[in-house]
């Protein structure tokens, strides 16, 4: 069976199209990769990636417009997530706008993102939306080990520590 191809695009592949490539990472039926449109990208949008996707996600209309310039009229399908650049990678927030908007294109997110002793997963359920809040915290250090995400993805060091030793403790 083919795989249907799937290119995330952001400006600097490190935040938004890093957390959506990882989330459908092992989607069933899904080739995933991801990009950015900046020059200095970590994994900088070449012609040959705009090719060879099904379909691209990109998160704001001027990616759309610098791909577009990119394939030099080449037919692309290109859909624009409307999601702004205010998401650190793996942001819970970033993740449950990801799955609302991409579940009615590419199915619900498979169970690699569930905790895998419960199958529960954690982005269903109602979290505080106080990022202080100890009990944001605790649902967000659930999502990153249900992920197999290390504390270094978290941005603050304070959080880093305090991931290092809830992760110690079960």
């Amino acid at each position: 069976m083919k795989k249907f191809k799937v290119l995330f695009v952001c400006t600097m592949n490190r935040m938004r199209s890093r957390t959506a490539e990882d989330l459908y990472r092992n989607q069933p039926g899904l080739e995933v990769r991801s990009a950015g449109v900046d020059k200095e990208a970590v994994q900088p949008v070449t012609l040959e990636m705009l090719v060879w996707a099904d379909v691209i996600f990109c998160f704001e209309l001027a990616q759309s417009r610098a791909m577009r310039k990119m394939a030099h009229g080449r037919r692309l399908n290109i859909i624009c997530l409307g999601i702004p650049d205010r998401f650190f990678y793996g942001d819970i927030a970033l993740i449950r706008e990801l799955k609302l908007k991409l579940t009615r294109y590419l199915g619900e997110v498979s169970e690699h993102i569930a905790n895998r002793k419960t199958g529960r997963s954690y982005l269903d359920d109602p979290i505080p939306g106080n990022e202080n809040d100890p009990k944001y915290k605790e649902e967000l250090f659930k999502t990153y080990e249900a992920l197999g995400w290390g504390p270094e993805m978290l941005r603050n060091p304070t959080d880093q520590k305090e991931f290092r030793k809830w992760l110690r403790m079960r």
